[in-house]
This record gives C-alpha cells, structure tokens and sequence, in this order.
C-alpha cells in the first residue's frame, strides 16, 4: 500500500489579505463557507510564526500549538501534503476505502491482481482528503492518522475476500483455502519471454510453490482467461501461460510432449536456481500441474506425458493416452455446443482412452464452451469448473487433504453435486 505524506498542523491559521499560504487555511474557509460553521479566521496570538510569502514555513516537528481563537477549526493533522495536481505513485488512486490495485496489462509491467490491501480500516486517497472533524466549542480535535471509514471495502481479488482468512505455509506445510471464493493470496501479473506470468505477490520464505502450466484455446491468448488464471494464482499456485500460437506446438523439438506449455513450466523451474528472481527457492520443482481449454486442454493431455508434469486437468479438449506422468481429470460442458469439445466426442474418448493412472472424467452440467470462465477478466467468485480445477491440483500438488473427498470414496463431493455427473476409473 502506497504511504501518503502527511503535514503536520501549523497551529493558528493566519490570513494574509485574501492570499491564502497554507493548504489548512483553504480547509478551514471551505468548511466554513460550506457548512456554515460561523467560525472566523482570526489573527494568532502571537505564538505562531507567520509563514513566508512562498507559502513554506520552518516547522519544529515536536512543535503542536492549540489555536486559541474560540471560532477557530484546526484541519487534521493527516492531510496529504500534496499539491492540487499531485496524484498517487504508482498509478493507485484509492477513495473511500477503495483501491484499484493497478491491475494487469499486456505492457509487461508486473501489477497486482484488480484487488487490494486493506488494512483494518485505512484508506488512502488520490487527493487531499481530511479526517473526519470534530469540533468543540473553541478548539477543533485532530487525529494524528487520516483514517477513513472502518471496514474499507476491498475489490474482487482481495487479499481477503469475502471471508477466506491467509493461508500461509507453515513449516513447509500450506494450511487449506476456500476454493468456492477468489483465494486469499493478492496476486500479480508479469509478462516474461513466451509467458504471461500469474503468482502471489509475496512469495513466502521457507514455501515451496506449485506450478501450474496453462493452455488457451485456438487463436486465444492468456489475456483470454485473465480471471481464471488470478484465481488460480490467488489459491498459493504460480501460474504460467505460454502466448504461443499453438501452445501444443513442441516449437523445433518437433514433440508434442515437450509442447509449449512443458517449455514455459520449464522456464519456471529455471527460475528457480536464478537469485535475483521472485522466484528464486519458491518453486517445487516435483509439483507441477497442467491445464487448459480447448486447443490448450490436448495441450494439457500431452504435456502430461512429459516426466516434468505431475497431473493434468483438461478442459473441453483432451488426449487419450497410456502414458500419463500422473492422474488425469478430463472436463467437459454439459451445454458445449462445439464438434470435438463436446462431452461425447473427444472428451469422453479420451477418458476411455487412457489408462495406468487414476483418472477422472466430470461433466458440468449447466456450462458451454466457454461460459465458465472464458473472457473474465477479473477475478470472481469460481464456477463450478474452475472449483473442481482448484480442488484437483490443491490435493494433488499440495496435499490439501480436505479436497480429497471431493474425487475419492462412494459418496465423492462431485459425485453428488447436482451439477455434475463423473465417471471414475483407478481411484478405489
């Protein structure tokens, strides 16, 4: 959060003419003139230096005079120290309590995640704002601190959404996350060589992170699925999404399993090893998914055949195969209108298709080709896609044990979920 400057209190305020010196003396005439207070500006007392033409003064900071005029109004001692067209660094304007977090571009810069950091209460704001005043009948009470309204609201996203509490690794271990909300972790967006980059913005010392390496669909791009992957990000995964054309393309290798999305999970696992990165001893390198849409869910199936992916989860597209590195869930929509996509084409064929590895097969009963995610480009509350994606690599790369249930045992959580129907094969 961006730390506004603040000015300390002048004491009396002290009219020259009708040239105003100090940013106090236009607050106290606008509450006036606005308000109707009946309040004077009265010469000083004499215990208060007065300021030079340029408007600047020589201010002791232990230095805190009362203004002894009775119809006098002291402003708050938290006012921005800002010039009338000065706005926040860093691009972040905040208002009432509400702050865009810069949120991600295609420029390349890294940006946080449409969300914000609200911190019990305190808010910072574009322009000057003052404190909430309270007047007395001679002197006027200022609060050291510009605190704006308590319970500030915070943008989707938030590093403390709609009730999820941290989740902070503890000894190497990652306490549980609420998969059916945006995540707990605020998160940024960074554009690196052939990737668009999604991860926490604190990477946490003595944390090990999973990976997991994104697909988009034909003639798509990362930007495509922007909600979904700060999602993804904002559960404790760090995520990468090749921009390659065709992410199945294994690119001169001429192998679809090292396609493009092994090669980008790859550059994060590199990273790893590079000291001045984010990344740099983040990273397990044991634990790394695969996922995509579409183009990107065959991207996601071949990808599972390279020992560098532990598991894959593919949506509206997939390959059949008996070499998966590692258990496979194969999604499809009940609703997908598309040749290929839809559940009893290539979906369901490839569940048949693979074996030697747990895996399971679930329909989403109310979603089409792209309603569950396609096109977002915030993060919101998960559809039901997008929680089973959660639920999947939580178990499967992070251990999370309260997320078993929703795949294993006769009375699985999908199993039973009035919006999907699954079939299952090597789970007993």
């Amino acid at each position: 959060m961006t730390t506004l400057p603040t000015r300390t209190p002048t004491g009396s305020i002290q009219a020259r003419g009708r040239e105003w010196h100090t940013f106090d003396e236009r607050i106290a005439r606008i509450l006036c003139a606005a308000f109707v207070l009946g309040c004077g500006v009265q010469e000083p007392s004499g215990d208060t230096d007065a300021e030079s033409e340029t408007g600047s003064a020589d201010e002791d900071e232990d230095e805190d005079e009362d203004a002894e005029a009775s119809g006098e109004v002291a402003s708050a001692s938290g006012e921005v120290d800002a010039s009338e067209d000065e706005s926040v660094s860093a691009g972040a304007e905040a208002s009432d309590g509400e702050s865009t977090s810069g949120s991600a571009d295609a420029s390349g810069e890294t940006t946080t995640s449409e969300s914000t950091e609200a911190s019990d209460g305190e808010s910072t704001s574009g322009g000057a704002e003052a404190a909430d005043e309270s007047t007395t009948s001679g002197d006027a009470e200022a609060s050291s601190d510009a605190e704006a309204s308590s319970g500030a609201d915070t943008t989707e996203g938030s590093d403390a959404s709609s009730g999820n509490t941290d989740s902070p690794c503890v000894d190497g271990t990652w306490a549980t996350t609420d998969v059916t909300q945006v995540g707990p972790f605020e998160t940024v967006e960074e554009q690196v060589t052939g990737a668009v980059l999604y991860r926490p913005a604190e990477m946490l010392s003595g944390c090990l992170y999973p990976t997991i390496t994104w697909g988009h669909g034909a003639g798509g791009q990362p930007s495509n699925y922007t909600g979904v992957l700060h999602t993804l990000a904002s559960h404790g995964f760090v995520v990468i999404a090749s921009t390659a054309g065709n992410v199945q393309d294994g690119g001169n290798s001429g192998n679809q399993f090292n396609n493009a999305m092994v090669q980008v999970a790859q550059w994060v696992v590199d990273q790893n090893s590079e000291p001045g990165s984010p990344l740099f001893e983040k990273i397990d390198p044991a634990k790394i998914g695969a996922s995509g849409h579409s183009q990107g869910g065959y991207g996601a199936s071949e990808a599972g055949q390279n020992p560098l992916i532990a598991t894959s989860v593919s949506i509206s597209g997939a390959v059949g195969s008996t070499n998966q590195n590692g258990p496979a869930f194969i999604i499809c929509g009940g609703q997908d209108p598309f040749s290929g996509a839809r559940c009893e084409d290539h979906p369901l064929s490839s569940y048949n298709g693979t074996s030697g590895v747990p895996v399971f097969f679930g329909t989403a009963l109310d979603a089409d080709h792209g309603n569950w995610g396609f096109g977002a480009s915030s993060p919101s509350a998960p559809h039901d896609i997008v929680q089973a994606t959660l639920a999947w690599f939580r178990y499967h790369l992070l251990g999370d044990e309260a997320y078993r249930s929703w795949f294993f045992g006769p009375d699985c959580h999908l199993c039973d979920h009035s919006n999907w129907t699954v079939q299952r094969k090597g789970f007993e």
